[in-house]
């Protein structure tokens, strides 16, 4: 049921839900031309701004996907039954089911990006030929 930032400046670059506590980030998403159906319209969002601070983004550090902000956003949602709308959803934008499964086990991030290896090392390998700008 978290919202993904639809509806607001930064789409995809916030999430959150009004049942999260009120000290983290707060947002409140709107219909937009965009995103005209979409969670919590209207409604007071916690969570969190998944791009880094402004420094870091300037900067372009911390470029790694952030896993912390959803393993917290779970262990603080208080609904776990409901906090993945569809696993199918889930799933699809993952990539694969092992994502959700290892959240909901409580992995921690440095054995879920370990879990990566060695596929993405072979991916990094594979798509080097392709490659028309310098790899970050």
């Amino acid at each position: 049921t978290l919202s993904e930032g639809r509806g607001t400046s930064e789409p995809f670059r916030v999430f959150g839900d009004p049942s999260l506590p009120k000290h983290l980030y707060s947002f409140r998403p709107h219909p937009t031309e965009g995103a005209k159906k979409s969670k919590h319209y209207g409604e007071l969002c916690h969570g969190w701004y998944i791009s880094g601070t402004p420094a870091e983004v300037a900067k372009k550090i911390n470029r790694q996907i952030r896993l912390t902000w959803v393993l917290e956003a779970y262990k603080l949602f208080p609904d776990k039954d409901n906090f993945f709308i569809s696993d199918h959803a889930f799933d699809r934008l993952a990539g694969n089911d092992m994502l959700m499964q290892q959240i909901k086990d409580g992995v921690s991030e440095s054995n879920i990006r370990a879990s990566w290896e060695p596929a993405l090392s072979n991916f990094k390998k594979i798509r080097k030929k392709y490659l028309l700008y310098k790899d970050f």
